[in-house]
């Protein structure tokens, strides 16, 4: 759908909060 790369980016930025506590940082691409 039209959102999807926005999606995607929101996933990366959960993503990144849930795993910076672990230090694994996901990367934006």
């Amino acid at each position: 759908h039209p959102d999807f790369k926005l999606d995607m980016h929101l996933d990366v930025e959960e993503g990144n909060a849930a795993g910076a506590k672990n230090g694994q940082i996901a990367s934006i691409i």
